[in-house]
């Protein structure tokens, strides 16, 4: 990774401001994104904001005069080597590798700040299903705490709804992005690390649904329900897993024919003569969770799910990806197998997996105790979300 020193740290503050001034008046007119211009009453800095869309970086940027450097995952380091390799040449992100240890990326952003200049860093590691902010990382507080300089939450507001993490497609309606406090690190000093964390969860916090009850917005696009399976897994109506499918502004069940309707405005409706089960995607993951909660429970040995024509990639470094295979991904209560076309089988003990994350859309991504990075890719969508669940469950 390139340091983050003299003409390297003047090189990567050009271009922020640069970029920063330039795409302002784009993301008002594509995005309708509006801000207050953050004004740090201290430097260095840590800014916690809360994540909605793979554009955030580029929002809280345009509302930023000095300079900072973002936590990123891994995947932008291999977005193709133009890309990847401006990313690093303009912006040198600090890398962080979701199933890891965090240790690593923490000392690096100590070693940033100390150097003097600001971080960024999205306070959940990853962006919500469900338009509700996640859980704050447990070890965000004591690295706030430990770094010695102030801190600042920001909150953006309509991001989910432009952006929801199981769609492909932006809708147009409205986004807010804010500094919500400014804390000392003499404020800071005085807390312990769990009423640091409660406090940034408490800035951060955004249920998309409740700020549309309170000011509804339209977000308007094409296929606005397309892909919603990859959170809704379970079908509130015959009980099935992996049954949904979607297109344009429906969804349905093709084994019960159920069908319901996505509008506009993030709500649920029915497309039947049957009344909807739960109006929102957030009341419907609540209600899925505990029945798959209930099938591991009352689960033995056998297989939960699974899901086929799914492709098993080896990361090898940032830069280089190497196929395994193609197959079919089945869960058990212990591990998770991949199966091959002519029968060959690996299997993922979960006693040797740290984390089982997702990343984007539907790319699992997890490492092996043995350090061997994988992730598990579809170019077709599918119920990616309940093998985080059902990790989460088990573990």
């Amino acid at each position: 990774m390139a340091d983050r020193k003299s003409n390297d740290v003047k090189r990567h503050r050009f271009w922020f401001s640069f970029f920063g001034g330039l795409v302002k008046p784009i993301l008002h007119i594509k995005f309708r994104f509006s801000s207050q211009p953050v004004e740090p009453q201290f430097s260095p800095y840590i800014l916690l904001a809360n994540h909605t869309t793979d554009w955030d970086p580029v929002f809280i940027a345009s509302s930023l005069k000095d300079h900072v450097y973002f936590v990123a995952s891994e995947h932008v380091m291999r977005l193709g080597s133009f890309l990847s390799g401006a990313i690093k040449y303009i912006f040198n992100p600090i890398i962080r590798v979701k199933g890891m240890t965090e240790s690593r990326c923490a000392m690096e952003i100590l070693k940033t700040l100390r150097r003097g200049s600001s971080v960024g860093i999205f306070a959940e590691g990853n962006r919500s299903y469900t338009g509700v902010t996640g859980a704050i990382l447990p070890s965000t507080g004591k690295l706030v705490k430990r770094s010695g300089v102030g801190l600042i939450t920001y909150r953006m507001i309509g991001g989910y709804l432009t952006s929801p993490r199981w769609s492909r497609r932006m809708r147009r309606g409205k986004i807010t992005g804010n500094v919500v406090g400014q804390y000392s690190a003499e404020q800071l000093a005085g807390m312990t690390d769990d009423e640091v964390n409660e406090l940034i969860a408490r800035d951060l916090h955004v249920d998309a649904i409740a700020e549309q009850r309170t000011e509804p917005v339209a977000f308007k696009g094409k296929g606005i329900a397309e892909d919603i399976q990859v959170e809704l897994y379970t079908c509130p109506r015959c009980g099935k897993l992996d049954t949904i499918d979607s297109g344009g502004d429906r969804f349905w069940c093709r084994e019960c024919g159920a069908r319901y309707r996505y509008s506009e405005y993030g709500y649920i409706s029915s497309d039947d003569d049957n009344d909807v089960e739960f109006e929102t995607v957030l009341d419907w993951d609540r209600w899925q969770a505990e029945k798959l909660r209930g099938r591991i429970e009352a689960s033995k040995d056998g297989e939960l799910f699974a899901d086929s024509g799914l492709t098993l990639l080896e990361i090898k470094s940032a830069s280089e990806t190497e196929k395994v295979s193609d197959g079919r991904l089945a869960f058990f209560r212990d591990r998770m197998t991949f199966t091959d076309s002519v029968g060959n089988e690996i299997p993922f003990k979960f006693a040797e997996i740290g984390d089982l994350s997702v990343l984007g859309q539907m790319t699992l991504t997890f490492v092996t105790s043995d350090n061997r990075h994988y992730e598990i890719v579809s170019d077709h969508p599918y119920g990616a979300a309940k093998y985080r669940e059902a990790f989460l469950i088990l573990k």
